[in-house]
């Protein structure tokens, strides 16, 4: 559990409402970066495996000795109704005991030793059902993550495990805007120079916040800008003039292009999410920067709310 919950709440900083404690834990462990890095980067479901001990008891004891009660309880509906706390427990216990050799047997009882034993029935329904399940599942988490986060945008990306940034294209387009251009951009972060050959593509607002790669919150950075803002959320009075102006430069460089045609899709994002159809027609500086503010100003605004670190700048040396 632990581990489904390490990337919704490490990466996307989700909340799942004020009585879960695993996300007050991985904070914990910000005071420690190297341990931060460590755990964080483990492959999935291995988590937590080297170092058990690392995890407070308070955890542990809520997701073994309330969860398992708490999954069984619509089972037992009409026989705990009334009933709360350890003796609500104690009683689901009892009732899953008592009915595990039933037609309709819950899906696990306890044995003595505290152990969960799942049906047989269950065991084969699962594993037939196996793909059915995850999906209720991910739609009814989807729901409640919402639910509990109003304000994040893309939460059903963000639940998905296999979900990451996809640049390679808006790359591609960037290399060719600045060989055409004929001479190095300067990074907005450092002031040190792009080419065509190195540079990174940086999401203006953390694709771990907006979770998408809309060409209007990209921009070719230096390799050293990119890594050190990661996550961060950049000062907007101090980078967005730029970052506007080369906004600018990749809607004048699609109309310049030749195969025009070949890239147009990639901004579709401009008229669909900005209103600014620059397919058709090249908007001026002022109109293209007024929809930028407009969108990115309110985006960086909740993300600083949502435990995003703000107003980032690149170090000085």
């Amino acid at each position: 559990m632990l581990d489904v919950a390490r990337r919704p709440v490490c990466v996307f900083r989700l909340r799942s409402g004020k009585d879960d404690q695993t996300g007050l834990w991985f904070r914990q462990l910000e005071d420690s970066p190297k341990r931060r890095r460590k755990i964080l980067t483990r492959p999935r479901g291995k988590v937590f495996a080297a170092r058990p001990r690392d995890i407070p008891g308070t955890i542990v004891e809520g997701l073994t000795k309330y969860a398992p009660y708490l999954f069984l309880t619509p089972f037992f509906e009409t026989e705990t109704r009334g009933v709360t706390g350890l003796s609500k427990f104690r009683r689901i216990r009892a009732l899953a005991k008592a009915g595990f050799n039933q037609s309709m047997p819950p899906p696990y009882c306890f044995s003595d030793a505290g152990d969960i034993l799942v049906h047989p029935k269950w065991t084969e329904y699962i594993v037939r059902n196996g793909s059915i399940l995850k999906s209720w599942t991910l739609w009814h988490w989807a729901r409640f993550m919402q639910r509990m986060n109003p304000l994040t945008p893309a939460i059903i990306t963000k639940l998905d495990e296999n979900a990451k940034p996809n640049t390679r294209r808006q790359r591609g387009f960037w290399r060719r805007a600045m060989e055409t251009r004929g001479e190095k951009l300067p990074c907005i972060y450092t002031g040190q120079s792009v080419t065509p050959d190195a540079f990174a593509l940086d999401h203006y607002v953390p694709w771990s916040f907006i979770a998408h790669d809309s060409m209007w919150n990209l921009a070719p950075v230096s390799v050293s800008g990119n890594t050190e803002k990661s996550d961060n959320l950049p000062e907007n009075a101090a980078y967005f003039g730029a970052f506007a102006e080369l906004q600018f430069m990749a809607v004048k460089s699609l109309h310049n292009f030749p195969d025009r045609e070949k890239w147009e899709d990639l901004f579709e994002s401009y008229s669909s999410e900005l209103s600014l159809y620059v397919i058709s027609r090249i908007p001026d500086e002022e109109a293209l920067r007024g929809a930028l503010s407009a969108v990115i100003g309110p985006l960086i605004s909740i993300a600083g709310s949502r435990d995003f670190s703000a107003n980032w700048r690149f170090p000085l040396t």
